[in-house]
């Protein structure tokens, strides 16, 4: 699964595991071996987000991160794994948004994602965000099918 930055450059690649290894569920890929290399860690990918937007959906999961950013323009933060809410935080304070829609799986939700949406949400209340969840059952929640068998987002902010 690779992760993109504002500029549409992979910046980690991370593989899930059906089976947890060493108490991991994903796998991510470095460079740390070699020159000018860098180590790998759980980074946020950002697109579509610009000096204009003032709208943002935020999800937990770097695959529907990717679903959004490849199937819309609609400016989308996606993270897997954090422990820190600071760097979500820092994306949205650098940029104009306003309102901040959580696209969540039902059947992932944990205590560690509890905890950091919780935290995202007690921190962007009082700097006047308006905030929304959107749980969605499976990742066919978020497509609508037509006769071409073509798939467009459905809009949930």
């Amino acid at each position: 699964m690779p992760v993109f930055d504002e500029n549409n450059y992979i910046q980690g690649l991370s593989i899930h595991l059906d089976k947890s290894f060493n108490n991991a569920k994903d796998i991510w890929f470095s460079s740390s071996n070699k020159i000018d290399g860098t180590t790998a860690r759980n980074w946020i990918m950002r697109a579509n987000i610009t000096e204009k937007s003032d709208n943002v959906l935020i999800t937990d999961n770097l695959l529907l991160g990717n679903l959004i950013k490849n199937s819309s323009n609609f400016p989308v933060i996606a993270f897997q794994n954090i422990s820190n809410s600071y760097i979500i935080l820092k994306e949205l304070e650098k940029n104009h948004i306003k309102n901040v829609t959580f696209v969540l799986r039902e059947l992932e939700l944990s205590n560690n994602i509890d905890y950091i949406i919780n935290r995202i949400i007690r921190d962007l209340v009082p700097l006047g965000y308006n905030i929304d969840i959107k749980y969605i059952r499976n990742f066919r929640d978020f497509f609508v099918q037509d006769l071409n068998v073509n798939y467009t987002l459905k809009e949930v902010a």
